[in-house]
């Protein structure tokens, strides 16, 4: 199965970072998008303590619809 987490900040790695050990122990692809990838950067070190890694592919689109923040 594919995972995929749309996290604010890399900082809320933190708490998720035992359910995204345990879905990789068990053999399933996490990937992570941020929406605010440039606040506490430091924290995508975090992202090297995962085995098998989890795939970051950077800022998540922003939204265009009705309920985009103005």
């Amino acid at each position: 199965m594919r995972v995929l987490f749309n996290l604010n900040t890399p900082v809320h790695l933190r708490y998720f970072d035992s359910t995204i050990a345990e879905l990789t122990r068990r053999g399933h692809e996490v990937l992570l998008t941020l929406t605010s990838p440039d606040e506490y950067v430091e924290s995508l070190d975090n992202l090297a303590a995962f085995d098998p890694p989890i795939a970051y592919l950077g800022e998540a689109p922003k939204r265009r619809d009705d309920f985009a923040r103005a």
